[in-house]
């Protein structure tokens, strides 16, 4: 599920060639609910996990999740593997005592462990009671509680107060005391050398009752549905089918050294901004006027540095998200959603408030939002010291780039202030920021939000335009496009909807010498600007420039093609793909910041594919509902080397097209699909791109099948087809 295995076990191969013992080495995976099918699915993607690992066996492979009417006969089948030693044990997840009950009935391999959530706010003493009477062994995972209040709670800071312990120490001494095996993460040296300095002091019966306390029925019941939820299966990053083939770890396609590409560990991102959650009316679905205005909506949450660092983390980055939460339900989801992207939340502090949230109702154009009294929007001075943070992420002598948008400093006077000390802050340790102007006229003017950001330009690396905030900006600015090429009238595209314009107008020559002008205006930070065109039927083009100190870089002859699911996060998605990137790109150059030249910032040659990577992460993010990408690394690798140097056409996500069906079942799919349209267009091309471009057209005109000939350009190569 976390799509890591074939990296661990290079890793671990690497380790053990240095003269370790595979016995010092205790390895667990999982099968994954979309693989629990049937049993013949999950063998194959046990088979594919012991494979991509690479060493020997695997200690322990667990079930997941049990998964009605189908994990029984999933675990029956993992049985063999254990007769055979390529897996010592098996275990299983998130299972209740129910569960087992049912499993235990038709093994005869039993489960040595069952993985679940356990911690002072999450402690169900009976399901600890059950297992551990029948000898298994309980395994804790969330022993702090990613994201919550655990270790803010008042019995804990005392109690480690008093101990001269942290609360993390005193909540892992406390799981180990109720014979739990505690699975704490970090990637911090130093706070992993804390987690295993437990074992100098004990937990009174009374202190432990008191920590016990904080479990409430509320918590459990919260629990309870999440476990309703999850078990019934969650999409995994390779989409809702089944795991794809076994991977190969290839570098991307840049001129980056490959080994600071995978794992991430030297650059670390950081970002600040609200989030909120967005509800949507399901398309199609009448919201209006019906008796009590029953619909349904979608629910999903977003923010644009939210998004970024989702993003970043979906490409194995460690990124960290500083906000401010309101206590409840509504934070925790937010909490729960970030921190199943693996999104850092150590700084996100927790108040009494509420939560933002918008209304979304495309067929009348108009978007509602609820923010003003939002514990992001009220919070208090001096909640975060940036200077302790920024030295906290570049620890290890790791590179730091920080990523803001211009929405938070319109959020009100104290959320502007915490946004100015962070760039400040920034500077201060050397560290490059990027900021997407991203003005809402909902927030104040384009003038306003210029009057905060202009005197910070000499701390910004990157500035991040859309088209109309070019136009605006040029306005504000006193400038006509092509100033510097004699002056001529700026024409303003005829936007379509969410910044997309027509495919008629002549986007990229009204927009780049508009941006040239600008970034010899301002003297400073590289400019970049991101450009859509919507043509009949819906197809989008998206390109890029970026322009700095070598001059203009522009993917406008290799355009990105798609059709967008979701209007949302494709934006964040190119920010997070682009300074990707860059901040890459500085770590191979081993430079902290990007260099300058008369003032000017020079990315070197970087900046054309580093808004490649860009394009084509906007593009993979809108191939799902919601504003947080799902694309991973392999998803972005695949997608870059198989159109290295062309346009890209985005139809899926790489890794949601299912590799495991036979040539009969692929035949009687195709079958299908041909009855189904009735009428089929042939396509046999010579020219690549011109093929792609025709069987656009004939999508647009209502065709429902396409039949590509073996013999056309691409096909062969694996390009024309995706």
């Amino acid at each position: 599920f976390y799509d890591n295995e074939a990296e661990v076990g290079a890793e671990l191969r690497s380790w053990l060639a240095e003269g370790h013992d595979r016995s010092e080495l205790y390895v667990t995976t999982k099968v994954w609910t979309t693989d629990l099918v049937n049993p013949k699915a999950a063998l194959r993607s046990a088979d594919i996990s012991i494979a991509e690992l690479d060493l020997d066996y695997v200690d322990c492979l667990m079930v997941h999740w049990p998964t009605p009417d189908k994990h029984v006969a999933a675990y029956l089948a993992l049985e063999p593997l254990v007769k055979a030693g390529r897996a010592k044990t098996l275990g299983v997840s998130n299972y209740t005592p129910q569960d087992y009950e049912e499993l235990i009935a038709h093994v005869s391999v039993p489960p040595t462990v069952n993985t679940f959530e356990v911690n002072p706010m999450l402690f169900r003493r009976s399901w600890v009671n059950y297992f551990q009477g029948r000898g298994i062994i309980v395994q804790a995972y969330k022993p702090l509680q990613r994201g919550g209040d655990t270790l803010k709670a008042d019995a804990v800071t005392e109690l480690a107060a008093r101990l001269g312990k942290s609360p993390g120490q005193v909540c892992i001494r406390w799981a180990m005391q109720k014979g739990l095996v505690v699975l704490v993460k970090s990637s911090r040296a130093e706070r992993q050398r804390e987690n295993i300095s437990v074992l100098d002091f004990e937990l009174t019966t009374e202190e432990c009752a008191k920590i016990d306390s904080l479990t409430t029925n509320e918590a459990i019941a919260t629990a309870q549905g999440h476990y309703e939820k999850r078990r019934t299966g969650t999409p995994a990053p390779w989409g809702e089918g089944l795991r794809p083939e076994r991977r190969i770890i290839a570098s991307l396609s840049m001129d980056v050294p490959p080994q600071v590409l995978l794992g991430d560990s030297k650059v670390r991102f950081v970002s600040f901004g609200e989030a909120m959650i967005r509800f949507q009316p399901v398309l199609g679905q009448c919201w209006q006027g019906v008796p009590s205005a029953v619909s349904d909506f979608t629910r999903s949450v977003g923010g644009d540095e939210l998004n970024v660092m989702v993003a970043l983390s979906k490409l194995g980055c460690d990124a960290s998200w500083i906000s401010v939460l309101p206590r409840g339900p509504l934070g925790d989801v937010v909490k729960t959603c970030a921190a199943d992207a693996n999104v850092c939340l150590e700084h996100v502090a927790t108040v009494e408030g509420s939560m933002g949230c918008y209304h979304v109702f495309p067929d009348v154009r108009l978007t509602h939002f609820e923010r003003k009294h939002s514990a992001f929007c009220t919070q208090a001075r001096g909640l975060f010291d940036w200077k302790q943070i920024l030295a906290e992420r570049g620890r290890d002598a790791a590179l730091v780039w920080m990523h803001q948008s211009g929405i938070s400093p319109m959020l009100g006077a104290n959320a502007r202030d915490s946004w100015l000390e962070a760039i400040r802050s920034a500077e201060a340790a050397s560290v490059p920021v990027s900021v997407d102007l991203n003005h809402r006229p909902a927030l104040g003017t384009l003038s306003q939000l210029w009057e905060i950001v202009e005197p910070e330009l000499s701390r910004i690396c990157l500035l991040i335009l859309s088209v109309d905030s070019t136009f605006g900006l040029a306005e504000i600015l006193g400038l006509k496009a092509g100033a510097e090429h004699g002056e001529r009238p700026t024409k303003k595209p005829r936007v379509k909807a969410g910044g997309v314009y027509s495919a008629d107008d002549d986007l990229n020559g009204l927009i780049q010498p508009l941006i040239e002008t600008i970034h010899a205006k301002l003297q400073g930070p590289a400019l970049a600007c991101v450009m859509k065109t919507r043509a009949a039927g819906g197809k989008q083009q998206r390109w890029s420039l970026l322009v700095d100190a070598q001059g203009t870089h522009t993917t406008a002859e290799v355009p990105t093609g798609h059709m967008p699911k979701d209007e949302c996060g494709g934006g964040s998605a190119w920010a997070a793909g682009t300074i990707h990137y860059l901040s890459h790109g500085l770590l191979a150059a081993k430079q902290r910041l990007p260099q300058r030249e008369a003032g000017l910032v020079s990315f070197s040659s970087g900046a054309s594919c580093a808004i490649r990577r860009g394009d084509i992460m906007a593009a993979l993010s809108q191939e799902i509902v919601g504003d947080h990408t799902t694309a991973s690394l392999a998803d972005l690798n695949d997608t870059e080397q198989r159109f290295k140097g062309k346009p890209v056409p985005v139809n899926r996500l790489p890794s949601a097209a299912s590799t495991s069906l036979s040539a009969s079942e692929r035949v009687t799919k195709a079958l299908e699909r041909l009855e189904n349209a009735k009428v089929i267009a042939i396509i046999r091309a010579k020219h690549e791109l011109r093929a792609v471009e025709r069987a656009m057209e004939l999508a647009d005109m209502g065709f429902k099948a396409i039949e590509v000939t073996a013999d056309s350009a691409g096909f062969k190569e694996g390009r024309l087809m995706p």
